[in-house]
């Protein structure tokens, strides 16, 4: 927190969207279709007074979209996590896993993006997941009926 503190005091430039979509930066930067690398994952070290580099969730959003900006996308968060809690408990297996999954990031807010900075992990994460459910024959998309 002190080093959030630190750099929303501090004068920084707004990258606007270099940081959350990094993810899609590096695959259009490795095919070549843009020359604009993706920044580091890793963030630059602080003093407060001890070195540290764990800035919050905060901080990616901040500086890509600003201080409204970040509750927007904090307020998104929570609607998702919302709908995918509902959705655990009224549909099917998939979505017990997916939601499982979520909790990760939601716990790891604290250290740093995980959600947008890990964006290829959930996504083959949640490919895997289906074909695991698919090949055990407990996928499925509606609801579980009781009779």
């Amino acid at each position: 927190v002190l080093a959030l503190d630190r750099f929303i005091n501090s004068d920084f430039q707004r990258t606007f969207g270099k940081n959350t979509f990094r993810f899609f930066i590096a695959v259009l930067h490795y095919l070549q279709i843009i020359k604009t690398p993706p920044l580091d994952v890793v963030k630059e070290w602080i003093f407060v007074p001890y070195p540290t580099n764990v800035y919050t969730l905060f901080y990616q959003y901040v500086m890509d979209f600003g201080f409204v900006g970040c509750w927007i996308v904090i307020f998104l968060f929570g609607i998702t996590h919302t709908w995918m809690f509902y959705q655990s408990k009224t549909s099917g297996n998939h979505f017990k896993m997916i939601t499982a999954y979520s909790y990760f990031p939601l716990l790891m807010v604290f250290f740093q993006d995980q959600y947008f900075s890990l964006l290829s992990f959930w996504i083959q994460l949640w490919f895997y997941s289906i074909i695991i459910l698919y090949l055990s024959g407990n996928y499925s998309i509606k609801k579980n009926h009781v009779t």
